[in-house]
């Protein structure tokens, strides 16, 4: 068979997979990509801005050497 069926019967082309399955590693490597800038950027914050977020140099620094992929999604479960 050269489709793949949904639930419904519905049939879906190997195209729609594929876009879906771009889609998906696109979103999940824009996600990647924002964790590991916004953890370097933790790097060059001030003491005052490290103090306004309530974090202190150390934990700022153990944040940033954390793994790009080593993350929680929107609903708090990690990846």
């Amino acid at each position: 068979m050269s489709a793949i069926e949904t639930i419904r019967g519905r049939r879906l082309s190997r195209l729609w997979f594929r876009r879906e399955l771009l889609e998906v590693l696109s979103a999940r490597l824009a996600g990647w990509s924002r964790t590991a800038r916004t953890r370097r950027q933790l790097l060059d914050l001030t003491e005052r801005e490290l103090n306004d977020l309530g974090l202190t140099r150390e934990a700022a620094y153990q944040e940033a050497i954390r793994p790009f992929w080593d993350s929680k999604d929107l609903w708090g479960h990690r990846r």
